[in-house]
């Protein structure tokens, strides 16, 4: 029996995948480019939305859609400062699951169970930790 193996890129997309320093101009071509590249079963991202840019489609709707994934995203964006998590898979999801409220996190924990080609159950958390050290 061959063996499965699952490919999992984490990648911080940075402000939702738009460019603050270019008047908000959407990065979606060259995140496809870096993501396409590693042909990813499985993609774990922070800073996967921008509370402060609403128009949709958002960055990760449209990257989600030209690289043929599934989207979860993280917890709803509870203020302005709020960036949420996202996953994209071409795996089945099982089950999601967000874990939010005080703890080593300061953003919600995205939990997601997928199906790989084999039959097994693989949980892959999405974390967007701080880089604060206080």
């Amino acid at each position: 029996m061959e063996k499965c193996v699952t490919r999992i890129v984490s990648y911080n997309i940075l402000a939702g995948g738009y460019d603050l320093r270019e008047n908000g101009a959407r990065r979606v071509h060259q995140l496809f480019k870096i993501i396409h590249s590693t042909q990813p079963d499985v993609v774990g991202l922070v800073e996967a939305t921008n509370p402060q840019i609403t128009q949709k489609p958002l960055v990760i709707e449209e990257l989600a859609e030209r690289l043929g994934l599934q989207l979860v995203m993280g917890g709803d964006a509870t203020d302005r400062n709020d960036f949420q998590s996202a996953l994209l898979t071409r795996l089945p999801v099982v089950r999601t699951k967000i874990h939010s409220g005080p703890g080593l996190v300061t953003h919600p924990l995205l939990e997601v169970c997928v199906e790989e080609a084999d039959g097994q159950h693989l949980t892959i958390f999405v974390a967007h930790l701080s880089a604060a050290f206080n």
